[in-house]
């Protein structure tokens, strides 16, 4: 059901996806190998809005929104979740003939008041107290009600969700005689810049830290040009930076990776949904 929820996600065009889940999670990451996603661990005492609050935590200041989701509600399109990511709120909810559901989109300027909520209310009492900043979006997919406790009703959704998560996959590279910036590298480029430790992100994205670096050196050696700053040294390996040209390099590259995914899904609309051959 994770594996779900990443592909919707990822349909979607999110970018970072974080999967916060117990320690002992080796079988997920096996899983959710090369789907370029971030792996934090949190106590097994944690509830939904523990999850919640360690996944917003990690994205606060880097994304202008962020989307949750909890792993037992893992039907709903990436129609839906578009329409809730392109709403003009502090929050948007999704609304099923007047139910509430997920995923919940929370954007930048509500981040801060949503982790320093400490009443009994969990989730549902932090958003609460947006008032009238949360905007409700009514839509027509059950999945945004329908969890795994209901398994008739999910079961029946899984064709519909299925054919709603055909998509054109945009898997985007850069190569000479061989690739030299992909999905992987982008990630690890990202996370350098947001926690200057490679072991950090190693761990982070569930690899070694000499595959870490040789992704990194042979980028630079394709470039010609310094990715990184090293600072070698300490317990944790040192410090790693972005320098500027390797920020700009991956802004383009996400830049790029936008507009193609874009170009891409118009062109797919086009040859097979509007001749129905999809």
């Amino acid at each position: 059901m994770v594996r779900r929820i990443v592909m919707t996600f990822r349909q979607a065009g999110v970018f970072p996806i974080v999967v916060v889940s117990e320690g002992g999670d080796k079988e997920l990451r096996r899983q959710l190998a090369g789907l370029g996603v971030i792996f934090l661990r949190i106590g097994a005492d944690a509830d939904l809005f523990g999850f919640a609050k360690a996944g917003l935590s990690f994205l606060a200041g880097k994304c202008e929104k962020a989307v949750f989701s909890p792993v037992n509600v893992p039907a709903f399109t990436s129609a839906t979740l578009g329409a809730l990511m392109r709403t003009p709120a502090a929050v948007a909810c999704p609304s099923l003939e007047g139910r509430s559901g997920h995923p919940v989109v929370i954007a930048r300027e509500a981040m801060d008041e949503v982790l320093s909520y400490h009443g009994p209310d969990g989730l549902r009492g932090a958003l609460a107290t947006l008032g009238d900043r949360r905007a409700w979006v009514s839509v027509g997919d059950r999945g945004v009600v329908t969890s795994v406790r209901d398994e008739q009703d999910l079961l029946s959704l899984v064709p519909q969700h299925n054919c709603a998560l055909i998509h054109p996959a945009i898997h985007l590279e850069l190569e000479g005689e061989t690739p030299f910036l992909d999905d992987r590298c982008k990630l690890l480029l990202y996370l350098i810049d947001g926690t200057h430790n490679i072991r950090v992100c190693c761990e982070l994205t569930a690899t070694s830290y000499s595959k870490a670096w040789g992704m990194i050196n042979h980028l630079e050696d394709v470039l010609g040009y310094a990715v990184v700053e090293r600072h070698h040294g300490g317990r944790d390996g040192g410090g790693t930076l972005l320098t500027e040209r390797g920020r700009q390099l991956l802004g383009a590259y996400l830049e790029l990776e936008c507009a193609v995914r874009e170009r891409a899904q118009a062109e797919f609309d086009r040859l097979f949904v509007r001749t129905g051959l999809l």
